[in-house]
């Protein structure tokens, strides 16, 4: 079985599972060759064909997916493919100089704003005018600026290039510390 056909029927067993309720997703496609291989190169340790027999061929799905979803921003793009990676960082800033209550939410908002502005060009300001503002941040990621400039040092880090990253980590934490008795 040639490896696309393997992607394809491993692809399509998962999404099979998914949409018949997701809980038996790996019952689904464990017998595939591909997941097959991925086992055996995991358990002998070899990590580099391992990305490349499973994950790499996920991912160019994935990116191609993003890629026609949001043609106009690769930032856009970077963000909804990793999330969650993106998301750990705001969240870890928030609880240290916030709290943890609503963290969750914050980061939420933050990133919500973030693919408004990377799509439409939208400057991110939170309206703390609404009735409920419990889900924006207000001691630090207040500022369009701000959240910008770490977001962009998250990316970066992503890519293995952390110089950024620590600036605008050291300029966050400058700016919670700032913050404590206020």
């Amino acid at each position: 079985m040639s490896d696309k056909t393997s992607i394809n029927a491993a692809l399509g067993g998962l999404l099979d599972a998914l949409s018949q309720g997701g809980g038996g997703l790996f019952s689904a496609v464990e017998h595939q060759p591909i997941i097959q291989s991925a086992i055996d190169l995991a358990k002998t340790g070899k990590y580099e064909e391992f990305y490349f027999a499973l994950m790499y061929p996920f991912e160019q799905v994935v990116d191609s997916i993003v890629q026609k979803a949001l043609p106009e921003s690769p930032q856009a793009q970077f963000l909804m493919k990793n999330s969650e990676f993106v998301e750990s960082h705001f969240v870890t800033l928030i609880k240290k100089y916030e709290g943890s209550a609503c963290s969750a939410d914050k980061s939420r908002a933050i990133l919500s704003h973030l693919l408004v502005f990377f799509v439409k060009g939208k400057k991110i300001e939170f309206d703390f005018t609404q009735e409920y503002t419990y889900h924006l941040p207000k001691k630090i990621f207040t500022t369009h600026e701000e959240i910008l400039g770490f977001f962009d040092g998250v990316q970066r880090l992503y890519y293995g290039r952390p110089d950024e990253y620590l600036k605008a980590l050291m300029e966050t934490m400058k700016k919670g510390e700032q913050s404590y008795g206020t």
